[in-house]
């Protein structure tokens, strides 16, 4: 018969510097759980703390949240969030799990948010957090799909569709040229012109993007497409896992676009990535920009990422609530 192991509920501060080495030894932590990442933000903005369990002064379980009223949320300030293990049974994790619903609601905690990253982001590729979050009574709430690129082989274009392989020959054949120079200054109006015709802003200031890079040389990275001397298309990535990478910014100037620079420059991207041992590239999610439509899916986005070859994960919502609703 198997002895329960008993866990402490226990609060760090986000600048507690036992966090980052626990991190380091889980299996599934993301650059958005670090706390030189979650810091990048205004003081004032979020009050992001670490969420833990722990047995005999060991950390076993951490969640970067903020808890808002009696509501935990998890991520603040980043794109996804959820627990980070040490454990990697599926049964110890699950127990984990439970013992912090049950003293998270002990401390008042009536509702608990948690948006976990795409299965590519653990290195077993599974669900095994989800169903430990199911098991603990916890419902998804949402799933919003990622597409995500398969970068494990010399030759990408055998995945492209026939169309993207001819946008690719024709791009080829401009005289345009790939570049990892980091110009943020050139590559963010574009960023700004292409979101302002659904009057939306990027979600990061160009100072913060510069302040993170400045963090995270070899994470954060622009690749681009020149043309003329100027940025045609560009992809700010974020190197969010040992394996994986995060488009998080795709964006061109329409001016070329009948060069095939976006084309050009993800082609690139995705050789990059073979060539640096990056097994999964994340073209992020396709949501509708449209002020009433935020919550639909942007079909032609969605297509073009796919003639990459591009598979689909999801971004799922998981909430508990102590009234079972």
């Amino acid at each position: 018969m198997s002895i329960k192991e008993n866990y402490n509920f226990v609060v760090y501060p986000i600048d507690d510097p036992k966090i980052s080495m626990i991190l380091q030894n889980s299996w599934n932590s993301t650059i958005f759980h670090e706390p030189a990442f979650l810091q990048y933000h205004p003081k004032d903005r979020f009050k992001i703390k670490y969420f833990c369990m722990e047995s005999d002064g060991n950390i076993h379980f951490i969640l970067p949240a903020e808890l808002i009223g009696d509501h935990l949320i998890s991520p603040r300030g980043a794109s996804w969030g959820g627990p980070v293990f040490i454990q990697k049974s599926l049964k110890k994790i699950t127990d984990i799990t439970r013992q912090f619903v049950i003293q998270t609601q002990s401390m008042g905690v009536n509702k608990i948010s948690i948006t976990l990253p795409p299965s590519t982001e653990n290195i077993f590729r599974d669900r095994r957090i989800e169903i430990a979050l199911t098991e603990s009574g916890f419902v998804m709430s949402k799933e919003k799909p990622t597409s995500v690129v398969k970068t494990d082989i010399k030759n990408p274009e055998v995945r492209y569709s026939s169309q993207c392989r001819r946008l690719l020959r024709k791009s080829q054949k401009n005289t345009i040229s790939f570049s990892k120079k980091f110009n943020i200054e050139d590559f963010y109006p574009i960023m700004e012109k292409n979101l302002l015709k659904f009057d939306v802003t990027p979600t990061h200031s160009m100072e913060e993007l510069m302040h993170l890079q400045e963090h995270y040389p070899d994470s954060i990275q622009l690749f681009s497409t020149i043309f003329e001397d100027r940025i045609a298309a560009g992809v700010l990535t974020f190197r969010t896992s040992e394996n994986s990478k995060l488009a998080f910014y795709i964006n061109q100037d329409y001016k070329y676009s009948n060069l095939g620079c976006m084309t050009y420059c993800l082609h690139n991207l995705i050789l990059d990535c073979f060539d640096t041992g990056i097994d999964f590239l994340d073209l992020g999610v396709s949501m509708d920009l449209n002020k009433d439509n935020h919550e639909n899916l942007a079909w032609s986005l969605l297509n073009f990422k796919e003639s990459f070859g591009a598979a689909y994960f999801s971004r799922n919502t998981y909430v508990w609530c102590s009234n079972g609703s």
